[in-house]
Formats: structure tokens, sequence, C-alpha cells
């Protein structure tokens, strides 16, 4: 089979109550038998090749046709899925519902028969008819005709450029949207009929982004068209299909109820998936294994490009906390995978949607754009995505298109990063005539190796800066420096002298940028406490010492980390240290005049609501009307707590406000009394409306210390069930990881009944992260006994 040749001429009939349709599909190429295509549709009715039937087998997602050609002719018919997030399928709306699709990874099987894989790119010629004319119905390409025959509506859609895919997408149903040209582009928010006021916002960053993008890249966005879709359900965040990128709700419109972390929230997604409409659908991967290339790309550059547009929003500084310190905690599990990570078959994809596809590659980026100079570095991805316009690439075409413009070893330092799972610790130690700087691998179980990273390593003092290749096991630095990676733009942790550490936490006004310094130190020893390399007194020493810095990144930090114990542990000590703590925040963040405050504030009453019953009396006293967004979570917290359950399970019962919604599940996972909970857990589930939220009501159950007896039950009785919504999209993994991590810290027999029953391999990472998390978190929970005796 020629790939590059390839054209689909797809036409469907869908019968829209039926929920079913019929597909005539033409897929033109160069084909040697044996043809295999995937597909995972109902039936096969009839197969031509060059006008003439052809024998075939179909069975296990194969379509195997024994005959030369060079046109394939299907006819096959299909249901709409009600239960699945994957492929095709029906998402309720207010009043009614609409029929949306899921491709990536490979939901274009269960939609058509089809080469699904990357590398497979091919133009899509599309009509589209419904037997109800009042439905619209989006496509990739905008419609260039439109009309009503016999009482169904037809749609002929443009041809798509050469495309993958994963990236098509399929919309039907009743919608509204608000639109916009620009540069001869049409730009909408599409939402369900009464939402697309809610859509302004985005349309409105959309157009910032879009100028920014296109200059940065020096290429024009290639279609006519860009839509923005709200999808009730769905499982992902959002997905970039070109040219008609699908979204949460929550993660699209903003109402008079969004706070600005949200707010926030909405533009760096659709940043994300702006990126990926040059970096992923213009140049494609060729197979999975470089996935992360797309999403570490689009993590990296969604980030950069929001601060460009909106500087005051510390965008920058949450990219450390959101990506650098989340992946990092992820990469240091003995568990880890490398960044490009073998893919050997469909079942493994979900899998590696996890934070360090994302969040450590799209860190490494930071490092190397900061190892090459920004300049440079963009150079480099303009030559690349020139070159490889609307075909496929591999990690190493980008690395030789940054090392041509830059000069610079750029391949050989990134296979060095990304063909290993891990991170290094760089420690420092004074000497008579400098330092002595020592790399190693850095894991919670302390399992080194003889790996050795290639480290741009820069080291200050002052204002005096030397910046060097760090690619030895040893080293020793004439000069007497201390702060290494200032700026944090690193990839690795630093473990300091005691003294030297204490010299620099006991300043008393450290500036701006040290203080970021000072959240990355705060997460590094954070993670040597958890490997067992300082015990927890002497980090709860280093954290009150730093918690006294009001800087945006160290608290962002400090309540991450007081979150994760305290699901860990409910321990009096901790409990003493976090509440003081977060009342002492509180009164900071409320009084000041920086907008990002809000987010801190969100934040820290919602702890708030959490541990002190006077504060929850201080919120209840209020109507919720009269707050502010960023107090609506707090406020649902509060009646958890206070077991005003019926309260909260009016609104998820209405389901009107998406974003509410969620904040009323999220505050349900708080309350005491684990048999109310499952009762609601249950009532949730039956609501077929609500299947893509009921993830967020199973994660917050696992980390809740509550819960870990009873949580074992329902997970047992609902699994296949919830396999059956999630299966492809990567929760099924990352809830296994979190039900064993948390809810199996002192139920060792309920994590082995449970892995004896189900199919392990589908949930690998899961598991495997899952008990070593486990091991982790129970030698923790010893420490904190420690203490007490």
């Amino acid at each position: 089979m020629t790939q590059e040749s390839l054209i689909y001429e797809l036409e469907f009939d869908f019968f829209f109550k039926d929920l079913k349709y019929f597909g005539r599909e033409k897929i033109k190429g160069d084909f040697k038998a044996p043809i295999k295509l995937d597909s995972k549709v109902d039936k096969i009715n009839k197969i031509l090749v060059d006008n003439k039937e052809a024998d075939f087998k179909y069975e296990n997602g194969e379509l195997t046709i024994n005959k030369d050609g060079k046109e394939i002719y299907i006819e096959f018919e299909n249901k709409v899925s009600e239960i699945s997030l994957m492929g095709i399928y029906k998402s309720i709306t207010k009043d009614g519902y609409i029929i949306t699709t899921q491709m990536e990874p490979t939901g274009a099987r269960s939609f058509i028969p089809c080469f699904d894989v990357p590398s497979a790119k091919g133009v899509f010629k599309v009509n589209v008819t419904v037997d109800d004319p009042s439905l619209d119905v989006i496509f990739n390409t905008d419609a260039i005709e439109q009309r009503v025959e016999n009482g169904r509506k037809i749609f002929k859609f443009r041809e798509t450029p050469k495309m993958s895919t994963y990236l098509l997408y399929l919309g039907i149903g009743k919608f509204e949207r608000i639109s916009e040209e620009y540069n001869g582009k049409v730009l909408s928010v599409i939402a369900e009929p009464g939402k697309s006021k809610y859509g302004r916002f985005a349309l409105d960053i959309l157009k910032e982004l879009l100028d920014q993008y296109e200059k940065y890249y020096e290429i024009k966005y290639p279609l006519n068209k860009l839509d923005l879709i709200s999808i009730n359900q769905f499982a992902a965040g959002a997905m970039e299909n070109w040219g008609a990128i699908t979204f949460r709700e929550s993660l699209l419109l903003k109402t008079e109820n969004t706070s600005f972390n949200m707010e926030k929230t909405i533009a760096k997604v659709i940043s994300h998936e702006l990126a990926h409409q040059w970096f992923g659908d213009l140049v494609t991967m060729k197979w999975w294994d470089d996935l992360w290339l797309n999403e570490s790309f689009a993590t990296f550059m969604g980030d950069k490009m929001v601060s460009m547009i909106k500087p005051d929003w510390k965008v920058d500084e949450e990219f450390i906390n959101e990506s650098l310190f989340s992946s990092m905690e992820l990469d240091s599990l003995t568990t880890t995978h490398p960044i490009s990570v073998k893919v050997n078959n469909p079942d493994e994809i979900a899998e590696i949607f996890d934070s360090i596809s994302y969040g450590k590659g799209g860190s490494i980026l930071r490092m190397i754009e900061d190892y090459m100079g920004k300049e440079e570095f963009r150079k480099g991805i303009v030559n690349y995505l020139k070159k490889y316009s609307y075909s496929n690439a591999e990690a190493q075409d980008l690395w030789n298109s940054l090392q041509e413009v830059s000069g610079k070893k750029i391949s050989e330092i990134m296979k060095n990063w990304i063909s290993k799972g891990g991170h290094p610790v760089v420690e420092i130690t004074k000497i008579p005539d400098g330092l002595k700087l020592t790399q190693s691998r850095f894991t919670y179980l302390n399992k080194e190796d003889d790996y050795i990273w290639k480290i741009p390593l820069k080291v200050s003092k002052g204002r005096t800066q030397l910046e060097f290749m760090f690619e030895e096991k040893k080293m020793i630095s004439l000069m007497d420096f201390y702060i290494v990676d200032p700026n944090v733009r690193g990839y690795y942790r630093v473990s300091y002298e005691d003294d030297s550490l204490d010299r620099f936490l006991n300043k008393k006004k450290p500036s701006y940028q040290e203080g970021i310094w000072l959240a990355k130190v705060l997460d590094d020893y954070y993670a040597f406490t958890l490997a067992k390399r300082i015990d927890i007194e002497r980090f709860i020493d280093i954290m009150n010492r730093i918690s006294k810095l009001n800087n945006y990144v160290i608290i962002m930090r400090l309540l991450d980390i007081h979150g994760d114990l305290l699901s860990v542990t409910d321990d009096s000590y901790l409990q003493e240290i976090v509440l003081p703590y977060t009342e002492s925040i509180l009164s900071q963040v409320e009084g000041g005049n920086d907008k990002n405050l809000k987010v801190l504030k969100e934040r820290v009453a919602t702890r708030l609501a959490q541990l002190s019953k006077d504060y929850r009396k201080y919120l209840l006293g209020k109507k919720l009307e009269s707050l502010e967004p960023e107090y609506r979570l707090p406020y649902f917290v509060a009646i958890a707590k206070e077991g005003k359950y019926e309260e909260l399970m009016d609104i998820i019962r209405k389901h009107t406000d998406e974003q509410d919604t969620v904040r009323a599940i999220q505050a349900l996972t708080t309350i005491e009394e684990p048999k109310i909970f499952l009762n609601y857990l249950d009532e949730i589930k039956e609501r077929k409306d609500l299947r893509a939220n009921l993830i967020y009501a199973i994660m917050g159950a696992t980390r809740n210390p509550k819960f870990r007896t009873d949580i074992w039950d329902w997970i047992d009785r609902n699994y296949e069930w919830l396999r059956e919504i999630y299966s492809g999209s990567g929760y099924m993994s990352f809830m296994v990881e979190s039900l064993i991590s948390y809810s199996g810290i002192g139920n060792n027999q309920r994590v082995n009944d449970f892995l004896s029953k189900i199919n392990r391999s589908e949930v690998k990472r899961g598991v495997d992260n899952g008990l070593e998390w486990l091991k982790i978190h129970e030698n923790l929970v010893e420490e904190f006994k420690k203490i007490h005796n």
C-alpha cells in the first residue's frame, strides 16, 4: 500500500433517533493482498475491490481483504454507543443529545473501517445525510453544500488536507455558535443551544493566540475554519481534531460562576490544542512511540503562548508547579518510563497519556530552549514544520532541525534524556578548592544505576553565573558557587550540604527569583523525604522556614504537599502544621491586589473548609449567590463537611452548570460517611449525562482516608462497567494507580484480591506505579508514627 496516496470518500446516512448509521466508503490507493484494515463497526455488508466482489474476513477488530487493487469499496452499518466515550457516541444535552466522536488514539476504527495508524495519512471527502432537517453537522472542514431532499438533510464538506485518522471529527445535533472572521478564516465557539454566549472569552483568547502562533511558526493556519466545540460528556480534557477542536464544557465556556483559575485553565487548554494544529496535525508523529513529541511540545508551547498574551498571569510559575514538579514526582518511581516509550499494541497507547509524555517532555523542551536560546529554538521549530508539512516525522527529525540552526549537539543531548526513564540528582559538596558535583539517578526507593545524563547546568552566586555541560559522574568546580539552576529551567534534583542550605533558608529577604528557586528546593527535599534520605522532622523544619516566604510558586507547592500528606495520613501532628499555615495564607491572599491571588484564595479556602469548623460556619453564614466564584468550591465543601448532602446532590441532579456540577462532585468526596457517599455514587452512576464526570468522584474517593475500606467493594462491583466507559482514555490506569496508592494503605490483602481479578495487562503502568506508591506511602505513615514515639 502506498500510504502517501490514500483518499477516503465517505457517505453516511444517519438515523438520529435510532442512533445508527449506514456507511459507503471508497479508499483509493495502491493495495497488495492481504489488505488489513482496522475496524470495529458492527457489520460489513459488502466489499468490492476495483468494482469486483472480494473475499474478506472480519474478526478481532481486523478486516482482511484478499485481493490487490487501487480502490476498496465497503458498505457497512454501525450503532452509536450510549456508554463508551471513545469512537462515535451519544452525548446528552439539556434538551436532548448530540452524536459526537473521539478518535484518539484508536477510536476511528469504531467509526469507519480504515488504516487507523498515524502514518497512514489520507485526504477525506465526506458527505453526511441526516433524517431530521433541523439538525446540523460539524466536520473538520466547512460545508460547501447543504440541501434538503425528501425530508432528509444532506451536507457536503470540503475535502480535508492530508491528515491522520485520529484527527477526524463528526458532530450531529442541534448547535448554537458565535463566530468571527479573522484573516479570512471563520473562527467559532459551538455549544448546545443557550450556551454559546459563554464562549465569548474563548473566542477572544483564540484570536489573540492564533496571531501569536502564526508569527511564531511563520506558517498561516491552513484550514478555512476553526471550531472550538463544547461537549457535555467527554473523557478527555480536549482533543485537537484538525479544524474542529473538542472540549469538556467546563474547559471552554466561561460563565458568571467561572473562577479566575478556571479562566486561566480555559486559555491554557485552548492554547495547548491550538499548538497541535501545526505540531501534531500539520506534522504528525509516525507512530505512537512519539506521542510524547506531540503532547510535550503542546504542553510547553501552550503555556508559553498564554504567557505572551497574558504576561501578568504567572503562567511560567504555574508551569513549574503543574508540569515540572508533577512530572518529576512520577519520574522518581522505578516504574517510570522513558519519554520515548516503545508501543507494541493499541492497548498500551492510553497508558502513556501521562505526566511523563506531557509534563516531563515539556520540561525537557523548556530546558533545551534555555540552553539554545529562545530565538534559535524558534527557528529550529520553523524549519521542522516547513520541512515536514502534511507528512509524518520522528523525534530525530526535530533534533536535526534544532541542531542545524544552533550548531549545538542537540541530537546527542535529547537522545540522552528521552531514551532513559528517570532523572538525576546533583549532589553538591564543599571542598577546600571549591565544589564537588556528583550525579546519580534519583528514585524514591534509592535504586541507582550507572547512567550519566548530559545536564546543561547553571550555577550562580549573587549576580555571577556559570554555565557548563555536566556529563560526568563526578566533577570539581573551582568556583565557589552555591545556587544551582537559579531560574528553575533544568530537569534534575539538587542536594546541598546542610550548612549551605540552612544559610540560604535563613536569609531574611530573598529576591523573587530566589523564591522560585526555593520552591524547587522545597519540592526536592519533599522527594528526599519520601526516599528516606532525610527524616520527616528535618523536612518539616525546611518546609516551615520556606513557608514564611510569600511566593506564588512556594504557596502552590506547599498546598499540594499538604494535600498529599493529608491523603496519606490524618496524623494530628500534621494537622497542627497545616491548619495554622493555611489560615495565615488566607489572610494574605484575601487582601492583595494581584489578580493571581484569586487562584491561591480558592485553594486555601477549600483547604480551610475541609479542616476548620469555624471557617465552615463563616462560609455558610453567607449566601452562595453573594460569593465570588473562588468561594463556590469551598462553600460546597463546607456543605459536605457539615452533612448537608442533599443540597449538593440537588446541584448534581440538576446539572445546569457544568462547573458547579464538578465542584459539587468534588465536594461530595470530602464527607466522612463512606456508606452515604457510595449510595450517592450509585445514583451518579445511573445518570448517563454524568458518566464523564464520574471519574472526579472516584479519584476523590480514593484519596479520602475515610473511604479506604468501602471504596474497594464499589470498584469491584463496577469495574467492567467503568472499563466500557473509559477504555482507551487512560483513566482506567490512573484510577487503578490512585486506588492502590492511597486506598491500599493498610489494605494489602484487598490490593492482592483486586489484582487477582482484573486484566492487569491493560492497566499495567497503573498497577506498577500504584504498588510502588503504596510502599512509599506506608513508609511515610511509619515516619509520622516515629514522631509520636
